[in-house]
């Protein structure tokens, strides 16, 4: 089983930054901005709150690509506890941000689902480009566009998509936004954040189931396929020695 100490040094060192900038960026936001306020505001804190629950999706997205694999035999065993190591690593952080703004019946749970889904989309599509006869850089580079176009590119089409229909938007869980626009991470964590924080919803809990069966779809079908070709290459190879 890997625990921490067995991980890679190079990941430790990740999950260290990972903690360390969102560290600085609590404390900053504490200093700067809700510490400075007259009285106790809980807004600030719900807002700390959405903003690092949302921003550590876009470190996800931004650590896995030069995560190192420390990945031998049970695979699945491996990659499951490494997205939990990178995950819940930053729990403190939120958990002392619930303390200090005395911020009660949030449910972290249903968040944390999320990004622990979308690592595991990003690991399992990791290991599916890494058993493709490419170039690590053009892997490399395939994955970060990919990264790219579901983070930032969709949520320029949703824009363009809204202006072009003439859409008002009064939530981010809003009923005239198509469904599939919520298979955005981003997006997603952002209208659950808000709805939990006390904002509006049209849609209540949809968009997260939407996004939840699509993507556990995606890395059971994504797993089978690298596994089958990684058995037909190894049986390949086999034939080829053979011979």
């Amino acid at each position: 089983m890997l625990n921490l100490l067995e991980m890679k040094r190079w990941n430790r060192w990740l999950i260290g930054s990972h903690v360390l900038i969102l560290s600085i960026l609590l404390l900053s936001y504490l200093l700067m901005i809700a510490f400075r306020s007259s009285g106790y505001n809980p807004e600030l804190y719900k807002k700390a709150y959405l903003y690092m629950m949302s921003l550590n999706v876009i470190l996800i997205s931004c650590l896995i690509p030069i995560w190192k694999e420390s990945w031998t035999k049970a695979k699945i065993l491996e990659i499951a506890l490494e997205i939990l190591w990178l995950n819940f690593s930053y729990v403190p952080l939120i958990l002392m941000l619930f303390s200090i703004g005395q911020l009660h019946g949030v449910n972290l749970l249903l968040p944390l689902w999320i990004q622990i889904l979308w690592s595991g989309v990003l690991f399992t599509l990791k290991d599916f480009f890494s058993a493709l006869n490419l170039s690590e850089q053009w892997k490399n580079y395939i994955f970060i566009i990919w990264i790219g176009f579901m983070l930032f590119i969709s949520l320029i089409f949703l824009f363009l998509y809204s202006q072009y229909a003439e859409l008002v938007l009064t939530t981010i869980y809003d009923k005239d936004i198509p469904k599939g626009f919520f298979l955005n991470p981003l997006l997603t964590i952002s209208g659950l954040l808000y709805y939990q924080t006390g904002g509006t919803t049209q849609m209540n809990m949809e968009p997260v189931l939407i996004f939840s069966l699509f993507w556990c779809s995606f890395i059971l079908l994504c797993y089978g396929v690298t596994h089958s070709y990684q058995r037909r290459a190894r049986g390949i190879v086999y034939e080829k020695s053979k011979n």
